[in-house]
């Protein structure tokens, strides 16, 4: 089994945060490029590391004796790829960068030229993500698909954290609660969701909306609810009891949701997708790529084009209004996330994807 330490910075997106806690092994270390990343539900031990005039390469000098001991270097975002490709390159060490999504134009320069340096390999989480790359000019064999593992819930815990969240909030058995769990960055579709929720709100009563909180998306968001008349019954995390923190608040969210919101303008991330499909909520999002190919539209969620408010409204009151349906796509959103986002099963891939870029 190849010892790896794996590298992090401040801004690591919290869906790879996740899926690090999921997937490091026993005997790995985590190091933080300077100031480790706050988020609640990250909680493996950190070693952080100065960096000096925030320059990747001078902190990758810092991880010198840190990286003595490991087979291989894993990178968990851009500034964290730049010292792990110096560092590799310092210390003879194959480097593995994970991406979160389908990556953005902007990006396709920096992984192509980063994956053209020998030793270095990315793993994405779609294979339309993985076929973008090799069109842009990746080398054979250098681009990976991981899937993004969901951690797998009880009926039981599930009906626990549901009852806890919604009386803390004050909300009923017939109120509908649509939550947006996905870290609120830009282009992740929170202004969506609340412009959304004011839609059904002029048809239906009793709908309520949930976000996460946090992220350099929240300020923006939190200011456009309060705009669409409806702001009174939009929650944030702040609003959650305070014995819910950390994983499990972000289980209570999913728990406590009747239908979840992934309205993203552009690939984001996948990671809060898998684990309220594991939650067995139904899904309402954009047919953006890599929603498509892990929630496909029909069968395990009902997608609309991304940035179209009408067309995803329409999608979200049909689930409000026909719980049958809403209830047959969570569960099979739960049967998909079991085949496909199994933990053993992306634990077993990431072995191979390790085996693959020591070769």
């Amino acid at each position: 089994m190849a010892r790896v330490l794996h590298i992090i910075e401040e801004r690591t997106p919290a869906g790879m945060l996740d899926q690090l806690s999921l997937l490091a092994g026993e005997g790995d270390v985590v190091a933080s490029l300077g100031r480790p990343p706050e988020h609640e539900a990250f909680s493996l031990p950190v070693r952080a590391v100065h960096c000096p005039l925030s320059v990747p390469q001078l902190g990758a000098l810092r991880m010198r004796n840190l990286a003595c001991g490991a087979d291989l270097l894993h990178a968990w975002s851009a500034r964290a790829a730049a010292a792990a490709a110096a560092l590799g390159r310092r210390n003879g060490l194959p480097v593995l960068l994970s991406w979160p999504s389908l990556p953005e134009k902007k990006d396709l320069p920096f992984l192509t030229r980063l994956l053209g340096k020998g030793g270095v390999h990315l793993a994405v989480p779609t294979e339309v993500a993985q076929m973008a790359l090799l069109w842009s000019g990746a080398r054979e064999g250098s681009v990976h698909v991981l899937p993004p593992p969901a951690r797998r819930f009880e009926d039981a815990q599930l009906a626990e954290l549901r009852g806890l969240l919604r009386a803390a909030l004050g909300v009923g058995d017939h109120q509908f609660l649509l939550v947006a769990p996905a870290e609120m960055v830009p282009g992740a579709g929170h202004k969506y969701a609340s412009w959304v929720h004011a839609i059904v709100r002029q048809i239906v009563r009793d709908v309520l909306l949930m976000m996460p909180g946090g992220g350099p998306g929240s300020p923006g968001v939190r200011y456009f609810a309060g705009t669409t008349g409806y702001g009174q019954e939009v929650f944030f995390r702040e609003d959650c009891p305070v014995e819910l923190t950390g994983a499990r608040l972000g289980q209570a969210v999913l728990a406590a949701g009747d239908v979840a919101l992934f309205l993203a303008e552009r690939d984001t991330g996948v990671a809060a997708l898998a684990e309220a499909m594991s939650a067995g909520l139904a899904i309402a999002g954009s047919n953006t790529p890599d929603a498509a190919e892990c929630a496909p539209d029909g069968a395990v969620a009902l997608l609309s084009p991304a940035c179209d408010a009408r067309a995803a409204s329409a999608n979200v009151l049909r689930l409000v209004e026909d719980r049958r349906l809403a209830a047959e796509l969570g569960a099979a959103a739960r049967r998909r996330a079991a085949e496909c986002f199994n933990v053993s099963a992306a634990r077993g891939c990431l072995d191979e994807i390790y085996a693959a870029s020591r070769s």
